[in-house]
């Protein structure tokens, strides 16, 4: 009878590990990729760029997001491209933002982009984003 029980037990605990790597593999999966449009149109917003940056900007995503979906998909030794080759395309990127834009607008650009990454180090350690974060009593900390 107790053996009937490990047995069960094992086999319960093996599936819901096999679950949660395939939840985990599927929400890989579904991660948005970069989209240049969505991006630009935002930045036109919050830098209040030109036309002419606009256009530029515009190319600079659009070149970015396709050469980080080709370091996501090419393989080196079996593997997607390494954090170094991705953080490479940013600071390419970055060098191209800045010479597109104002200092002004540059120094915007760096507080979106710092605003960005807490987000979504916040998101990836399961951290709630400040203004979510509320005591009981219902103010903000």
């Amino acid at each position: 009878m107790k053996s009937t029980k490990k047995v069960i037990l094992a086999a319960t605990l093996f599936l819901m590990m096999g679950l949660s790597v395939s939840a985990q593999s599927r929400k890989a999966a579904e991660r948005p990729r970069l989209d240049p449009e969505k991006e630009t149109t935002q930045l036109v917003e919050k830098l209040d760029l030109s036309q002419k940056q606009a256009d530029k900007v515009k190319k600079i995503n659009q070149d970015f997001a396709k050469k980080m979906e080709q370091a996501r998909t090419a393989k080196e030794d079996g593997r997607p491209a390494s954090r170094e080759t991705m953080a490479q395309l940013h600071r390419e990127k970055t060098d191209k933002m800045k010479a597109v834009l104002s200092k002004k607008q540059y120094e915007a650009y760096e507080k979106v982009y710092a605003e960005k990454g807490k987000q979504m180090r916040q998101k990836a350690t399961g951290e709630k984003h400040p203004a979510e974060s509320k005591t009981r009593t219902g103010t903000r900390r």
